[in-house]
């Protein structure tokens, strides 16, 4: 007698990528890339608003350094410089302390998040203006799982 027998075997595959059959895998120096994230409504006093108000990396392996950027938009009419750049973990760094945003300008805002262990880590910066009312928070996000490939396998099993 013949039954159907389904085999479904699990590999956990570091740093394989996708099968090839589906899409083909990643160059090995491809990093992941953080996807705009909407935030909260601006303060309508703010003269500076942050482009875009976070980045999402997605699902990413452990122990990846994540690298993002953000763009600071002064609608004011005079330069502002910025005072203080607080992230929120050890595992995020930002380097903006002392430069300005110009006038009607804008000001580039590189932010790195190293993530090691799995599970949902969100981070974020706190970016302290002069004259403005409120920080302005630049959110982090990112999904850090290993990789797994599922391969399924139609066989026959005799009995």
């Amino acid at each position: 007698m013949h039954l159907a027998a389904l085999l479904i075997t699990f590999t956990t595959c570091l740093a394989q990528g996708p099968a090839p059959a589906t899409q083909a895998p990643a160059a090995p120096s491809a990093k992941p890339v953080g996807k705009p994230m909407k935030g909260a409504a601006p303060d309508p006093s703010a003269h500076v608003l942050a482009d875009p108000a976070g980045l999402d990396f997605g699902i990413v392996p452990p122990h990846t350094l994540l690298e993002g950027d953000f763009t600071l938009v002064n609608t004011g009419d005079r330069p502002l410089k910025v005072l203080q750049a607080v992230p929120s973990c050890q595992c995020t760094t930002v380097d903006i302390v002392g430069k300005q945003v110009p006038a009607k300008g804008t000001l580039a805002v590189p932010v790195t998040m190293k993530v090691s262990s799995t599970g949902l880590k969100v981070a974020n910066v706190k970016v302290v203006l002069q004259d403005e009312p409120r920080p302005i928070t630049l959110d982090l996000r990112a999904e850090v799982a290993y990789p797994v490939r599922v391969q399924v396998e139609i066989g026959r099993a005799h009995v």
